[in-house]
């Protein structure tokens, strides 16, 4: 080789080095987009001194430098074609290569074998499906003696649905997960809540032709073929015989944004053909979009593509709903309200419903519409935590509840970013045989450092206590007993974006004297408006025994409520034993007699360690809610819209009209 060609392979080499830095000095800065975000910034300022010495901290610098290296995007690209285009290869561990052009999740593959998994089972002390289980069944219970009928469904994922499309590779890694899924199917098929989809979807799949999928090739979520069979099984279920398999037809394609294919960095829009519903003699009269006070999108980037408050559906001439707006953008509005007529009423689904999804509802939104008379989409990512949700449970005569495989347990621990659970109860309270706890001065055997302001109590100190009066025997012996405390917790931190959950613990013992760090339970909240729930039928007879409550460890918490609610157990046909709790009605008032007082405050035991270190978002403060930050989510931007309304006959629903009588019991004050 002449000097004059090393010269210029040496120029085009240092030229290639300093081309970033380059660019930088010219004004070109780093490309952030969706599925490509950058690094934050470290927090340099608040390194401790190990820090310095520990290789993580100069590795997330590092990180954070590149990230923002002019042409980054560029060369991730390249870098991208590549490994997919010569080597058939992902560049990044999160997503693997099918045949052909199909792209797959990599936890998708693994499902239940996955580390997040084992962490659950872990949390749970049991297997993944048994302390499921256990979750779901405790929904159950309450749904039922609340008169809530309940459908609960786990989409398989891609890799479960089309193996056939995984490489050699992958089909010997995903072993685990098809014995793990066969066990998490047997389980959670035995509840009578469980809409079960993967034989449908398996079935379905193998009918295909003409080279259709019932999932997208580079996207993890089913296109509308696939959400077809998730509508056909839930109609069927609710009203069998209702489905029209003949108003679903074949209408031109559809696109989506492929997530997949953005993350190895290859952005694109992939199309599928599309299949809709129109059914003669059903009109749909109400298209309505909310985001109620508090609620968070679930992707943090969503509002840099998306037109907040954007209508998302429209109606064709055919009669059909129509999206007007990529699938992503539909989290702008976390809410849509459908209403819709019929010629006959029975062809219709009647009742107020509440479909709680994930993204994989997306798609069925248009055709589930033509179904229901009056039917709520809420993204629960982005609801569960407001008091929207909380208030809306009290109305409702259908909740329907909908999850991919792989994240199905989220919602069934005591998560303090999802708490499905305590908001429930939440909701529900009114519906199911509660007991109130009045916090008076009076029914309190004693407090210490707190406050009676309006009818809540308050904490003075960070040692705030409520030594609670006796609670009351249970009408039913085989009853599920929960303790439940309504809470307000300030948010104290100096920073509002460190995001933290705080303990509330129930200490409980056989005398005032007799408090200590061993018997007693503590639940993780974050700030704002909660619900600590204790189950203490472990206890046994609840009655002989002292209840001490120490709110949250922080000055100014309140205490807005104290229950006991006492939850019947099923029968096997997934009804409780109380008939008119079964059908929403309250239970009997009774009377509880206040606690003997104690000459001095109850004893301070010292607060357990705790390794819980979980994150969590900030959630509604009281009854009135407001936008929550957390590590994975942006609060709305200032001038969104809190309501989007889109009416065609019925600009406002009216409540549903079933009775929801309160079962709040009080006990006499001045009593001492």
């Amino acid at each position: 080789m002449s000097r004059r060609a090393q010269l210029a392979i040496c120029i085009v080499f240092v030229l290639g080095m300093f081309a970033p830095a380059l660019a930088w000095l010219g004004g070109t800065r780093a490309e952030d987009t969706v599925f490509n975000p950058a690094m934050p910034r470290p927090d340099i300022d608040d390194w401790s001194l190990s820090d310095y010495f520990d290789a993580k901290s100069y590795a997330q610098v590092g990180a954070f430098l590149t990230d923002r290296m002019p042409l980054r995007t560029v060369l991730q690209r390249n870098e991208a074609r590549v490994d997919w285009e010569i080597f058939h290869d992902s560049p990044v561990a999160s997503i693997t290569p099918g045949k052909g052009d199909w792209l797959f999740w990599t936890d998708n593959i693994y499902a239940a074998c996955a580390p997040n998994w084992v962490a659950a089972a872990a949390q749970a002390n049991a297997s993944i499906p048994e302390g499921v289980s256990s979750w779901l069944s405790a929904v159950e219970r309450v749904t039922a003696a609340a008169g809530v009928e309940l459908i609960v469904t786990a989409p398989p994922s891609k890799a479960a649905v089309h193996p056939e499309r995984l490489n050699r590779r992958s089909h010997t890694a995903a072993d685990c997960a098809v014995e793990q899924r066969a066990e998490f199917e047997a389980t959670l098929g035995a509840h009578p809540s469980m809409l079960a989809l993967w034989d449908p979807m398996l079935v379905a799949a193998e009918s295909t032709t003409d080279g259709e999928s019932l999932y997208y090739h580079q996207d993890l979520h089913w296109n509308s073929l696939g959400a077809s069979v998730f509508a056909e099984e839930l109609v069927d279920r609710i009203e069998p015989d209702m489905w029209d398999a003949d108003a679903l037809s074949r209408n031109g394609e559809e696109e989506i944004y492929a997530n997949a294919a953005h993350n190895i960095h290859l952005p694109r829009e992939e199309t599928a053909p599309h299949y809709q519903i129109a059914r003669p003699g059903v009109e749909i009269t109400t298209i309505r979009q909310e985001q109620p006070e508090g609620s968070t999108e679930s992707n943090p980037r969503v509002w840099e593509v998306c037109e907040a408050g954007a209508p998302g559906f429209e109606l064709n001439d055919d009669g059909a709903l129509v999206q007007e707006v990529a699938h992503l953008c539909l989290d702008t509005s976390p809410v849509r309200i459908f209403g819709a007529e019929a010629d006959t009423p029975e062809h219709l689904i009647s009742g107020r419903t509440l479909m709680l999804h994930d993204s994989m509802g997306w798609m069925t939104i248009p055709m589930l519409s033509q179904y229901f008379a009056d039917i709520t989409f809420a993204n629960f990512y982005t609801t569960l935590h407001t008091d929207w949700f909380i208030e809306e449970l009290g109305a409702i005569d259908r909740l329907i509840f909908e999850t991919q495989e792989l994240n199905f347990w989220t919602l069934f621990y005591p998560d303090p970013r999802y708490p499905f659970f305590d908001n429930l109860l939440l909701g529900l309270r009114d519906r199911l045989p509660t007991t109130n706890i009045p916090l008076t001065e009076e029914n309190l055997r004693s407090t210490k450092d707190v406050e009676f302001r309006n009818g809540a109590v308050v904490t003075t100190t960070d040692d705030g206590q409520l030594l609670l009066p006796s609670l009351p025997p249970k009408d039913d012996p085989d009853a599920f007993r929960y303790l439940t405390v309504e809470l307000e917790i300030e948010d104290q931190k100096p920073d509002p974006l460190e995001l933290e959950d705080y303990g509330i613990q129930l200490f409980w013992a056989d005398s005032a004297d007799g408090f200590n760090e061993t018997n007693q339970a503590e639940v993780r909240k974050a700030p704002g408006h909660q619900l600590a729930t204790f189950p203490v039928d472990a206890l046994g007879d609840t009655t002989d025994l002292i209840f001490r409550l120490d709110p949250g460890g922080l000055i100014g918490t309140k205490v807005l409520s104290v229950d006991v609610i006492d939850i019947p157990p099923m029968d096997a046909s997934g009804a409780t034993g109380d008939e008119d709790i079964s059908n929403g009605q309250g239970s009997e008032t009774t009377e509880i007699p206040p606690g003997p007082k104690t000459t001095e405050g109850p004893q301070t035991a010292e607060d357990p360690e705790t390794t819980d270190s979980s994150k969590t978002p900030e959630g509604p403060k009281g009854r009135q809610a407001t936008d929550e930050v957390d590590q994975t989510t942006t609060s709305r931007p200032a001038g969104a819209g809190t309501q989007v309304t889109t009416s065609i006959a019925n600009p406002r629903r009216e409540p549903s009209s079933a009775q929801h009588t309160s079962t709040s019991v009080s006990s006499r004050s001045g009593d001492g």
